[in-house]
C-alpha cells in the first residue's frame, strides 16, 4: 500500500524474500524472522520517491553474542553492529541513510556472518522489521501483507454474444521462468490450459476442467452428476482430480519446454445436449506434430467456449520478487463449421493483490513487437497499465492456423476421472 504520512514506515520481516534458497529461512506472519543460516539473505523491496531515506533495523538481539550484519541498500553495502541483548527485547539499530535520486523501487538486503546452527539455537538474532522515514518515504509503496505473490494478471479476448467458439487457438513465448510460474494460454469459462514451472528440474503442460456445482475445496463432496469425466489422454499424461480452487478433472504432462521458444495450444468444444466435451491439444516443436493432452466431458454445460482469456500467475509467494514475462498470440477462434476469425483486442485485468494495490509491479497488453504480453514481479516498473484497459492490433486476415490433429481413438480411456 502507499504511505502518505510523516510517521515512519515499519515493514515487517514477514514481507521479505529469502535468497538464494527461498526456503532457507522460516517466514511466519507477524513473527520475527530468525537469521539461522549465514548463507541466506533477507530482502525487502519497495518504491521510494526522490529524497533522503533514514533507515533503522528493529531486531531482537542474540542473547549471548554481538553480531555483525551487512545491509545492502540498492547494492550499496554497510556493516551493522548488533550488540548482545540478554533480555529478549526488541531494539532499534540506526543505519546509514540513503539518498534516492528518483522515484524507483529500492531493495534492502540483509545478511549476517557467524549466524547459524553453530551459534546455538538459543543464541539467534531475530529480525522484526525494516524501519524507514524521511523525505523519500512521503509517497512510498511497500506490500505489508504476508502474501508475497506477484499480482495475478490476465488478458481477456472479447467475443460477441452470438459467437459459438468451438475452437480456440493461441500461442505463447515464455521469456522468464522462475519456480512457481504458470502461464495460462487458453482459458475459458470452464477451464484452463497452459505451462507451469514446478521445480528447478520439472516443467509441465497443464490442462484442467472444472466440475459443475459450487464445491470449492473437496472433490469427494462432488456427486457423479456434477463431475467432469476423463475420456482420453495422451502418452505420458497424468490425469487425476483437483480441489481447493473449485474442483474438477486435472491433467498434466511433464515436458521440458524452453525459454524463448513459441508454443502452440489448441482447444476444442463439442456440444451434446447438456454436456460439452473439451479437448486440449499441444504442438510439440521437437516432433513437429500435434499431440493430445486430454479430453474431458463436462456436465451441466451444453455451451461452446466463452470468457476467453490468458493469464500470468505466481502461485508460490516464496519467489514473488522475481519477474515473470510471457508473450501471447496470435489468437484465433472458429465456430463448429470451421469459420476462423482472429482475436485482435485484449482487456487487462488483475486479481485482488493488484487491484487493492498490494503489488503494483505489473504490466501488459501489447509490446513493441505488436504481440500481447503479460509481465509481473521484478519490482522494476509500475503504473503503465490499469485494470480494465484495452488495446487492439490490426486484425490478421490471411491464412488461419493449420491444425492437423492425430486420431484420438488410440488414446480413449475406459473409465473417467
Amino acid at each position: 500500500m502507499f504511505h502518505q504520512q510523516a510517521t515512519p514506515l515499519v515493514i515487517p520481516a514477514h514481507t521479505a524474500y529469502v535468497t538464494p534458497n527461498p526456503y532457507g529461512l522460516q517466514i511466519r506472519e507477524d513473527q520475527p524472522t530468525a537469521l539461522t543460516n549465514p548463507m541466506q539473505s533477507l530482502t525487502w523491496y519497495g518504491k521510494l520517491t526522490a529524497g533522503k531515506c533514514e533507515i533503522s533495523l528493529r531486531v531482537i538481539p542474540a542473547p549471548l553474542t554481538a553480531i555483525k550484519l551487512t545491509l545492502s541498500v540498492d547494492g550499496k553495502a554497510q556493516v551493522i553492529d548488533i550488540p548482545a541483548g540478554p533480555d529478549g527485547k526488541a531494539v532499534e539499530i540506526p543505519c546509514q541513510p540513503f539518498v534516492v535520486n528518483q522515484d524507483k523501487f529500492v531493495s534492502f538486503s540483509l545478511s549476517g556472518n557467524g549466524i547459524g546452527p553453530s551459534s546455538g539455537r538459543q543464541n539467534v538474532l531475530k529480525i522484526v522489521a525494516l524501519v524507514l522515514h524521511g523525505q523519500a518515504t512521503r509517497s512510498a509503496h511497500f506490500n505489508y501483507k504476508e502474501r508475497r505473490n506477484c499480482a495475478s494478471i490476465h488478458l481477456g479476448y472479447p467475443t460477441t454474444r452470438d459467437q459459438q467458439v468451438a475452437g480456440f487457438y493461441n500461442e505463447c513465448t515464455p521469456e522468464t521462468a522462475p519456480i512457481h510460474t504458470y502461464y495460462e494460454v487458453c482459458g475459458w469459462h470452464r477451464g484452463y490450459f497452459g505451462m507451469q514451472v514446478n521445480s528447478p528440474t520439472e516443467r509441465r503442460i497443464i490442462f484442467s476442467v472444472w466440475d459443475a456445482g459450487n464445491e470449492a475445496v473437496d472433490r469427494n463432496k462432488v456427486g457423479s452428476e456434477n463431475r467432469v469425466t476423463l475420456l482420453a489422454k495422451g502418452p505420458g499424461v497424468v490425469a487425476d482430480s483437483f480441489g481447493n480452487e473449485g474442483t474438477g478433472g486435472h491433467s498434466h504432462l511433464v515436458y521440458n519446454w524452453k525459454l524463448g521458444d513459441t508454443f502452440r495450444y489448441y482447444m476444442t468444444a463439442e456440444v451434446d445436449g447438456a454436456f460439452t466435451t473439451y479437448t486440449g491439444w499441444f504442438y510439440f516443436p521437437d516432433r513437429r506434430e500435434w499431440g493430445l493432452i486430454a479430453r474431458f466431458r463436462s456436465p451441466k454445460d451444453g455451451r461452446y467456449m466463452r470468457g476467453l482469456y490468458s493469464f500470468n500467475e505466481n502461485f508460490g509467494g516464496e519467489t514473488g520478487q522475481l519477474k515473470r514475462r510471457c508473450r501471447f498470440g496470435p489468437a484465433w477462434v472458429h465456430d463448429a463449421a470451421g469459420n476462423w476469425s482472429n482475436l485482435n483486442t485484449v482487456k487487462f485485468t488483475c486479481d485482488a493483490t493488484g487491484s487493492a494495490g498490494d503489488r503494483i509491479d505489473f504490466d501488459g497488453l501489447i509490446d513493441s513487437r505488436g504481440r500481447f504480453f503479460l509481465e509481473n514481479g521484478g519490482f522494476s516498473s509500475w503504473g503503465r497499465v490499469k485494470p480494465g484497459q484495452t488495446a487492439t492490433v490490426a486484425p490478421l486476415t490471411g491464412r488461419h492456423p493449420e491444425v492437423k490433429l492425430p486420431d484420438i481413438k488410440p488414446f480413449l480411456v475406459r473409465q473417467g476421472t
